[in-house]
């Protein structure tokens, strides 16, 4: 169970941002589990440096029905792309965030890189993938794992560009 949102926590953020902004650099929040946090930090926190992290698979097993992409258009400069197998809707007995690799879970690659793509996003799609995160990862060497993690990506990267 989370803190609640505090004043103290939002200004600890806003001076975050105030000094990433004197750096030139981003801050990237990222979509959790509860909206209310992010909703908090964009309602509140002011400065330039403020932007998002579209993290796929907390979207899918967490925040379903919340559009990130939609929400975000102009703000998102970092993805973290991993699958799992969602959850049923209003189910919060169990954590499904897997962190699987691409393809191996149910989220839709498709429509997410036809939102990426129609809102002009030209940034990273990151792997946050883990080798442990089941028991055939663990079967592949590190470099087996790498190397097929770097193919779901880059099939990724190609969807839509058909």
């Amino acid at each position: 169970t989370p803190p609640p949102i505090s004043e103290v926590g939002l200004a600890r953020y806003q001076r975050i941002c105030d000094e990433a902004e004197r750096l030139g650099v981003a801050v990237a929040f990222e979509n959790l589990r509860y909206v209310s946090y992010l909703r908090a930090i964009f309602e509140n926190v002011h400065s330039p440096a403020r932007k998002f992290c579209y993290d796929c698979g907390h979207e899918h097993c967490y925040t379903k029905t919340v559009p990130w992409i939609d929400i975000f258009t102009d703000k998102i400069v970092a993805t973290h792309i991993h699958d799992n197998m969602s959850r049923p809707f209003g189910d919060k007995s169990t954590d499904p965030d897997w962190h699987w690799l691409p393809f191996d879970g149910t989220f839709n690659y498709h429509e997410m890189m036809r939102k990426l793509d129609r809102y002009g996003y030209a940034g990273p799609l990151v792997l946050e993938v883990y080798r442990n995160a089941r028991a055939d990862y663990k079967q592949l060497t590190p470099e087996e794992f790498i190397a097929t993690a770097f193919d779901r990506i880059k099939r990724i990267s190609e969807l839509n560009q058909l």
